[in-house]
């Protein structure tokens, strides 16, 4: 974590935007690397940091095997490459983070 998003943290509990730290999305990316899913697994999460970097507490990413390219949020599976037959959308997983995000924080909001 970047020392102004440190600072702005602690902006975030002085006006009261953000009481809880565990209001974050904790998110895991589980990727093939027998299939080499790493380009993908790099692009959607080079995306998603950086569109939402403030909204996540945590981002695990996770090899695996046997075609797996899985996507989940605070544990709940959004994604799965297994059941679909293919790759998501970055829009697609950005919805989802952008639906799962605290209303009472302004979505994008990075104090400076």
């Amino acid at each position: 974590m970047g020392t102004a998003q440190f600072l702005g943290q602690s902006a975030y509990l002085k006006k009261g935007l953000r009481s809880e730290m565990s209001k974050k999305l904790d998110i895991e990316l589980e990727y093939c690397t027998m299939w080499n899913y790493l380009p993908e697994a790099v692009s959607l999460t080079e995306e998603v940091m950086r569109e939402y970097d403030y909204d996540i507490g945590s981002y695990k990413i996770v090899t695996a095997r046997d075609g797996k390219f899985e996507f989940s949020i605070n544990g709940e599976l959004i994604f799965s490459k297994l059941e679909t037959g293919r790759f998501p959308s970055n829009e697609e997983i950005k919805e989802a983070i952008k639906a799962r995000i605290p209303q009472e924080v302004p979505m994008g909001f990075k104090p400076s």
